[in-house]
């Protein structure tokens, strides 16, 4: 039995699907609208006085501050870039050490004259002399034929 146009029904026929109700056609894009301006809404004020107290309130906690002692240094490049140019020729100058070249940004890798060699109290306080890069991951690699495994070692985190 054919419908006429524009008349109403209790529930649409199975065979038409969940879009031959005209409201449901809207609904995702109604719904996507609504998302996407929402955020706008909130950040113009829809709160109306209560943004205004929570942003007195805000303005008057108290700031917490970190002790000197905690405070990262300074970045400064050309610090770090001369530190960068030092700690391998410092290193290769402890014992057991044979050289050091950095890997990468990050890496510094030390060949070692002798597996047992490359102990965090043997080569942290020389790289913790050198603030910007106290954070540099050694890879101590053993020496070739020892049968050693290669070992990672970093004297601060980040």
């Amino acid at each position: 039995m054919p419908y006429a146009r524009g008349a109403s029904f209790p529930h649409p026929p199975r065979y038409l699907g969940r879009n031959a109700v005209p409201g449901n056609r809207m609904r995702p894009i109604v719904l996507l609208v609504c998302g996407l301006l929402s955020p706008l809404w909130l950040a113009t004020g829809c709160a109306g006085d209560n943004a205004q107290t929570s942003t007195a309130a805000v303005r008057r906690a108290p700031v917490a501050v970190a002790e000197p002692g905690l405070q990262p240094p300074p970045f400064d490049p050309g610090l770090e870039r001369y530190e960068r140019e030092q700690l391998p020729g410092a290193v290769q100058g402890l014992e057991g050490v044979e050289r050091a070249a950095w890997a990468s940004e990050s890496t510094l890798v030390v060949h070692l004259e002798d597996s047992k060699a490359g102990d965090r109290a043997h080569l942290c306080p020389t790289v913790e002399r050198y603030p910007a890069l106290r954070a540099t991951r050694l890879q101590l690699q053993p020496p070739p034929g020892s049968g050693g495994a290669v070992r990672f070692l970093q004297c601060r985190p980040y």
